[in-house]
């Protein structure tokens, strides 16, 4: 059966009673948003998500060979057909229920193949029926796409069940221009799916991670570094081997609505070490972000917050291997002026209609660990001034003695926020963790800013 929204919100995301309906105030609001949204944005459009990546109805389409792939345990292709000859990409239809076991799939996109800017590979299981599952044999990762050729590429995954072992990613995207996962349900990996730093749209729809990460801190269920921009609906992303985020994003651009974040979801996970530890959301954002209509679940053994935002940055340069151009400009503290919202040089940040859900067990029982250390729901961490551009000069490490709390870039305007649960000893901290006396605004206020309200349509 295709997984809806319909499904997704009716099934394990209400969590019984702790996710009942809104109450009617919370409704009045949501409406008001909606109204203000006009047409709210969905993920981008699969006939042509990009316009740099060709058209889906100008892809061939080939068949996944079932017998072979999993006698050879890799991709192989029917009529004798092969991925490196396909120069605009294809379409590899997979059919319904089949179990694959794979040791190798590496997407390799080379020089010499021929490959044309825009070419799309897409990976569709039924839309109707059981998901096909490919599973790694031993501890090996699955899917991973290199892009030697450093073409113009799409990468999607459709209506598919993947298994990982810990050795390696399940799903690693260094060097594409764009991904999209439909329907998919990812277990394991020793990141669930990760991005290398790269100019990377990703799209996550209707989708699930959960048990990956190899523990430490360093590994999480999605780990995405200093992409372009993340789209996610109605997605569930929980469960990471303790210690590590169920999402850890340092995309420029942010867009997450109608989506789960938890440390766990079943006492079963706790008792296999899959709880997380760390915030269940972890953000980097250093331009924009949307969080809108989400539920975010801390429970313990855990970490201080629910939600950090790290507004981390990447200068233009650092590294050879992503183009010159990508990354952002150091900007003089002096023209960071916050309490001008229409300042062009701020992060913003809109947090809107999210529930937090603090220390509610499985079972609807408090849990102890969060009695003891009830924490905060929302850090912001700012950027200012040490850590204000990420990887960059020395010069840029410390505080100059003129800087003002009003030069911090990173600004969160918090609107119709519920916390439920065991109360937090803090709703929003705006003291960033590496300086404790310093200010990184969260603006709790009853309606958007109209300089804010046409990022929501972006």
């Amino acid at each position: 059966m295709r997984l809806t929204k319909r499904h997704f919100v009716s099934g394990s995301l209400t969590l019984g009673s702790l996710l009942a309906c809104r109450s009617s105030a919370r409704l009045a609001l949501a409406s008001q948003i909606e109204d203000m949204e006009g047409n709210r944005p969905d993920a981008l459009n699969a006939e042509q998500p990009l316009p740099e990546l060709l058209p889906r109805s100008d892809l061939p389409v080939c068949e996944l060979n079932v017998d072979a792939s999993r006698s050879a345990q890799k991709i192989i292709l029917r009529k004798g057909r092969s991925l490196n000859k396909m120069q605009r990409g294809c379409i590899v239809k997979v059919p319904a229920g089949v179990e694959i076991p794979i040791k190798d799939w590496t997407i390799q996109i080379r020089r010499n193949y021929g490959y044309r800017n825009g070419a799309r590979i897409i990976f569709e299981g039924p839309a109707e029926g059981l998901r096909p599952k490919f599973f790694s044999t031993g501890n090996n990762g699955l899917i991973q796409v290199m892009n030697q050729a450093r073409i113009t590429l799409g990468i999607e995954l459709e209506n598919l069940h993947l298994v990982s072992g810990l050795a390696a990613e399940a799903v690693s995207i260094p060097n594409s221009r764009f991904l999209r996962l439909t329907n998919v349900l990812i277990e394991g990996g020793k990141n669930g799916l990760f991005f290398a730093t790269y100019p990377t749209v990703a799209v996550i729809e209707n989708s699930e991670i959960r048990y990956s990460g190899r523990g430490g801190g360093l590994t999480h269920c999605l780990y995405a570094g200093y992409i372009e921009k993340m789209i996610v609906r109605n997605s569930k992303f929980h469960s990471p081997k303790a210690e590590g985020h169920a999402f850890k994003c340092y995309a420029a651009h942010m867009d997450i609505r109608d989506s789960l974040f938890a440390n766990y979801l079943e006492t079963e996970d706790l008792n296999r070490g899959f709880y997380g530890k760390f915030a269940p959301v972890d953000l980097g954002a250093w331009s924009q972000s949307i969080l809108m209509g989400n539920t975010i679940i801390r429970r313990g053994p855990s970490r201080k917050t629910a939600l950090e935002y790290r507004n981390r940055q990447y200068r233009k340069g650092y590294s050879g291997f992503i183009p010159p151009n990508w990354g952002t400009e150091v900007v003089d503290y002096k023209l960071v002026d916050n309490l001008d919202i229409a300042n062009p040089y701020l992060f913003r940040h809109i947090l809107a209609q999210n529930r937090f859900i603090n220390g509610v067990l499985p079972d609807g029982a408090r849990d102890p660990e969060i009695l003891k250390k009830p924490g905060i729901a929302i850090r912001n961490n700012g950027t200012a001034p040490f850590a204000s551009n990420g990887k960059t000069e020395e010069e840029f490490s410390e505080r100059p003695s003129d800087w003002r709390s009003q030069n911090e870039r990173a600004v969160v305007w918090a609107l119709n926020n519920a916390f439920e649960g065991i109360p937090f000893a803090k709703q929003f901290d705006a003291a960033p963790f590496d300086w404790p006396d310093g200010e990184a605004p969260i603006r709790d206020v009853s309606e958007l800013p109209q300089e804010l309200k046409t990022l929501l349509n972006q």
